[in-house]
């Protein structure tokens, strides 16, 4: 009897919740040993299976979102960097310019003047702008487009 593993399985970009729903009601018709089918929503192309290999290869053929064979094996520790979620914070810094994603300066790109690192808030400078006036907003709201600057951070205000 072989024993169970996490496999990697390659399918179509945009296909991944398709490909895992099949895989599922393949497990459930078919009885096949599949304990777990894992989405990663920031890796694309790829989903997760924990299960023998036989199980697995048997549940992917024959699905056309499925681009291939099954990879390979996959350990837990090397997939814990897309299970839990880096808070944005932690990757900009001091001097970085962003890109703000989302609310009224959306599209407008900016400098990081500060960073509150326990209310995870910046404090930016418009770059399109003639005035520099300090904006403060929550690190969710931006995207680093260039690193830059030192680093510098306050712990609370």
């Amino acid at each position: 009897m072989s024993t169970s593993a996490i496999f990697t399985l390659r399918v179509k970009n945009g296909r991944e919740r398709d490909a895992a729903l099949l895989l599922k009601s393949k497990v459930e018709h078919h009885k096949l040993n599949i304990q777990s089918i894992l989405v990663v929503d920031n890796l694309r192309g790829y989903i997760f299976a924990e299960g023998t290999k036989h199980d697995v290869e048997a549940g992917a053929k024959e699905i056309s979102q499925f681009a291939g064979k099954v990879i390979g094996k996959v350990t837990l520790e090397s997939l814990d960097q897309h299970l839990v979620p880096k808070p944005t914070i932690s990757t900009i810094s001091v001097g970085d310019i962003v890109e703000i994603i989302s609310g009224p300066f959306k599209g407008s790109r900016a400098k990081i003047r500060e960073l509150t690192l326990t209310r995870e808030e910046l404090t930016l400078d418009l770059l399109d702008s003639r005035i520099s006036i300090p904006l403060i907003m929550h690190a969710d709201t931006v995207r680093l487009v260039e690193r830059g600057g030192s680093a510098q951070s306050s712990d609370d205000e």
